[in-house]
C-alpha cells in the first residue's frame, strides 16, 4: 500500500511513452532522463547513421507523467541502472499486463507500439517516416506488417478493381 501512489505514477508514464513514441520495452528500459528535452518536448529515440539524432515531439501529459514518477536513478526514467535490465524489462512487461487486466483489454507490450504506428498511418503518414520512428531496418519491414492499414494503398486497390464488371 505504501509504494501504491508510486506503481500508479509509473504506471501512467510507462503506457504514456508507449503511446506515444512507438518504443520498444527494451527501448524503454533502457530510456534515459538525457533523451528529453522538456522545452522542445523532444525525446531522442536514437541517434542514425549519420550522426543526427532522430527524435519524437511528445504530448504535454507524456512529460508531465514522466516528472510525476519519483526518481529511482539520476540516468534512467524506468531502470535503477542496477542489476540487469532484462529485469527491469520483465517488472515493466507485468505491469502492462496488470494495468491491462484492470483495465479490462487484450494488451502487450508491444500492442503499443503496433497502435503507435497504425494511428501515424491512418492519419495519413508516410509509411517512410513510420519506418524511421520505428528504427525498421527496411521501409519492407514496416510494409510487411503495416501496408494494410495506408490508406492510400487501399484507394489504388479500390480504384484498381472499380472498374471490373464480370
Amino acid at each position: 500500500p505504501a509504494e501504491t501512489p508510486y506503481v500508479r505514477k509509473r504506471a501512467l508514464a510507462l503506457v504514456l511513452v508507449f503511446l506515444y513514441s512507438g518504443l520498444r520495452i527494451s527501448d524503454v528500459t533502457r530510456l534515459r532522463r538525457s533523451a528529453l528535452d522538456r522545452a522542445s518536448r523532444h525525446l531522442t529515440l536514437r541517434i542514425m547513421k549519420n550522426k543526427v539524432p532522430l527524435k519524437v515531439q511528445l504530448h504535454q501529459d507524456v512529460i508531465d507523467a514522466l516528472d510525476a514518477v519519483p526518481a529511482i536513478s539520476t540516468e534512467y526514467f524506468f531502470w535503477t541502472g542496477r542489476g540487469a535490465a532484462t529485469t527491469c524489462t520483465k517488472n515493466l512487461r507485468r505491469t502492462i499486463y496488470r494495468v491491462a487486466k484492470a483495465a479490462k483489454v487484450p494488451a502487450r507490450p508491444h500492442r503499443f507500439r503496433d497502435t503507435f504506428a497504425v494511428e501515424l498511418l491512418t492519419n495519413g503518414v508516410d509509411i517512410r517516416t513510420v519506418q524511421m520512428l520505428l528504427g525498421h531496418e527496411s521501409v519492407k519491414t514496416t510494409e510487411r506488417h503495416y501496408a494494410h492499414f495506408v490508406a492510400a494503398h487501399q484507394a489504388l486497390l479500390d480504384s484498381a478493381t472499380a472498374t471490373l464488371n464480370f
